[in-house]
C-alpha cells in the first residue's frame, strides 16, 4: 500500500462522519433487496456504528425509516444479512446509551 492510500475504513469513517446525511443514504440503500447491497450496507453501518455510536443513532433516527429498515432486515431470508443486521441493531443500542 503507497503512503498516500488509506484503509477503506478510513475512507467510510470520513464519509459518514462528514455529513449524518450520508448515513441516511446508506439507510435508503436497504430498501433494495439485492443480497449484495445490503449485506454490503449493512457491514458500513456497522463500521460507523463501532466508532460514532452516537452519531450513527443521530442519523438513524433522523432517518423516517431508519429504525424500521433495521428491522425489517431481521426477517430477511438470508442469514448473513439476519447476522449482520443483529450486529448492527446490537451495537446501535449498547454503544449509544449512556453508562
Amino acid at each position: 500500500m503507497r503512503a498516500t492510500q488509506r484503509p477503506l475504513s478510513l475512507v467510510v469513517l470520513a464519509w459518514g462522519s462528514q455529513n449524518p446525511e450520508n448515513v441516511v443514504l446508506l439507510i435508503q440503500l436497504l430498501e433494495l433487496t439485492d443480497f449484495y447491497v445490503r449485506y454490503h450496507t449493512i457491514n458500513l453501518l456497522k463500521l460507523l456504528g463501532e466508532n460514532q455510536p452516537k452519531m450513527l443513532q443521530a442519523s438513524i433516527l433522523e432517518s423516517r425509516v431508519g429504525v424500521s429498515r433495521l428491522v425489517d432486515l431481521l426477517d430477511d431470508q438470508r442469514e448473513l444479512v439476519r447476522n449482520g443486521a443483529h450486529r448492527c441493531t446490537g451495537i446501535y443500542v449498547d454503544k449509544a446509551e449512556p453508562k
